[in-house]
């Protein structure tokens, strides 16, 4: 009897061995009210039921889930596939069809021969963990130099340096005493900032620990950076219609404006200008950061919620300060190639759209990576 059962049990095992083994896989990834989705769901798929019915499992996927969507990601980049298609099905984490012409041609005739050939392809786990680290990497510091270059072309960092090489011109210093100041000075801007974005950073990781803090300064992150994109974007509306800096709302006040001229003069008027130069530029940073923190602290923002390590976010903290500092050290050396203080100063009142314009829109795009978080 005994003997029986168990031969009743490994014949059940081997038959459910084999019909597992000839059952495929298809993750079927779409976004809800999608035309696209719609018919592979109405018109497709049935097809699919009553040709190959039993031989395999079907996965709804729902790409506005990030899970989902990550997945979707994690197989576009192991088949090095770029599509913008709303619709995509994959099959036994072998084989990535994109668009409903592709799936309604190509998917039927795949779905045959896996079950002629039982060629049945697996992605590895860890290859997979490995290729979404890869690609959330590359596009972290994607975002991190973009916010860095769009925080360094901030008008109120432009307009320091430009009143700071008026000042050395004013001074009739020589080029090798301007050099040496600007580097000195750029130096100061960029471990001062570094060093404030480093304790931020450390503060706000604090909140990691505490799901309901987190959750409550993403959330407000997410409306500030909204309030500050609307804000943004009307600046850049005032300025182009008047001309006038003063109908930009996001800057600096006029007396920090004076207290940061009166530190520049104070410097550079020193006997010693290189560290007279150096001094006053961690002091104006500190001042500054007003203004520049409007980019910078949304991003620490990201950075604490992006990873653990904090080896990492130091690398990044760094790039993002080099960024930073980097349209700083080119308008120091288009002025040392001849270019005028006036031309200078043209360039900036120009530039003033453009910058909030970027500026809003890079506020939108890290309020939703925030939200994604």
């Amino acid at each position: 009897m005994n003997f029986c059962k168990l031969l009743i049990c490994l014949i059940s095992f081997l038959s459910l061995s084999i019909y597992a083994k000839d059952q495929m896989t298809l993750e079927f990834f779409f976004q809800p009210g999608c035309k696209e989705c719609e018919y592979v769901k109405s018109f497709v798929l049935p097809v699919l039921e009553e040709r190959f019915s039993g031989k395999y499992n079907l996965i709804m996927k729902d790409t506005g889930l990030k899970e989902n969507f990550l997945r979707l990601v994690e197989l576009q980049e192991r088949f090095k596939i770029s599509s913008d298609s709303n619709v995509s099905i994959a099959v036994n984490d072998g084989v990535l069809i994109c668009g409903v012409k592709s799936i309604e041609e190509e998917l039927p005739l795949i779905m045959q021969k896996d079950i002629e050939t039982g060629n049945i392809k697996t992605l590895n786990s860890e290859d997979s963990k490995d290729i979404l680290r890869k690609r959330g990497d590359s596009f972290t510091i994607f975002t991190v130099i973009s916010a860095g270059l769009i925080d360094g072309i901030n008008p109120c960092a432009f307009s320091t340096l430009i009143f700071m090489l008026s000042i050395l011109a004013v001074l009739k210093a020589e080029r090798r005493r301007i050099i040496l100041a600007g580097f000195s000075y750029c130096l100061a801007v960029y471990l001062s900032y570094f060093a404030m974005g480093f304790g931020l950073l450390r503060f706000i990781k604090l909140f990691s620990n505490f799901k309901i803090l987190q959750m409550i300064l993403n959330t407000s992150m997410i409306v500030v950076l909204l309030l500050l994109a609307f804000l943004s974007f009307r600046d850049a509306w005032r300025f182009r219609k008047s001309g006038d800096s003063a109908a930009v709302s996001l800057q600096l006040s006029g007396s920090m404006k004076g207290k940061i001229r009166s530190l520049l003069r104070k410097g550079l008027s020193y006997r010693f200008i290189i560290p007279g130069a150096f001094i006053a530029g961690i002091l104006v940073t500190a001042i500054e950061s007003v203004c520049t923190g409007q980019v910078y602290v949304p991003t620490l923002v990201f950075l604490a919620g992006e990873s653990d390590d904090s080896l990492k976010w130091t690398g990044l903290l760094a790039l993002y300060n080099f960024m930073f500092i980097l349209p700083l050290l080119l308008l120091f050396a288009v002025y040392l190639k001849g270019t005028g203080i006036q031309t200078l100063l043209k360039f900036a009142k120009q530039e003033v759209f453009w910058a909030k314009i970027l500026m809003g829109i890079f506020f939108i795009l890290l309020a939703g990576l925030i939200y994604m978080l």
